[in-house]
């Protein structure tokens, strides 16, 4: 067996309150008694909102509660980077590589267009599956290699929203 691998991964939006406090005392106590090691992911990929206060005062927090780290972004490890603005390259390799795989579609549903196809009836299915909506689509060319999503509200350079999905075939389970 694998030895167990926890991780905190709080986003420098904010400072930590006590939801954080005890999802990351539970996590902590978790690996500790599994004899694995605790990690710590920055979350910084909301550019406005990060900020360095924020890291500093939730690493601050953190240790004062009585929870250490053995890998992150100030510590550094053999997984790292821990700060996910520095994993972007790894992230579009792999998005790339699926890709060309064939193993993603896109998909412009809204969550309220998904969520009205899921409330007709599915008799016998125990969790929410998506419905399919976009599964057949191919991929443009144009959206081959991801933008930085635009913001709401950006006028004229507003667009649809686009989400990856996995492209699964029928039948198959996927573990």
């Amino acid at each position: 067996a694998k030895p167990y691998r926890g991780r905190l991964a709080p986003s420098p939006s904010g400072y930590l309150h006590m939801g954080h406090a005890k999802t990351f005392w539970w996590a902590y106590q978790r690996a500790k008694q599994a004899g694995g090691t605790l990690i710590l992911r920055n979350e910084d990929l909301d550019g406005e909102r990060s900020k360095l206060e924020y890291v500093k005062a939730w690493e601050e927090d953190l240790r004062w509660f009585g929870i250490d780290w053995a890998e992150g972004p100030d510590v550094g490890g053999p997984c790292g980077p821990y700060n996910q603005t520095e994993r972007t390259g790894m992230y579009r390799e792999a998005f790339e590589l699926l890709l060309k795989k064939g193993l993603l579609f896109p998909c412009t549903c809204s969550r309220k267009e998904i969520m009205a196809a899921l409330r007709a009836p599915h008799q016998g299915e125990d969790e929410v599956v998506y419905p399919g909506t976009c599964r057949e689509r191919t991929v443009p060319v144009e959206l081959q290699v991801p933008e930085a999503p635009r913001r709401p509200g950006s006028g004229a350079q507003q667009r649809r929203h686009i989400a990856w999905r996995f492209r699964v075939p029928d039948g198959q389970v996927v573990e």
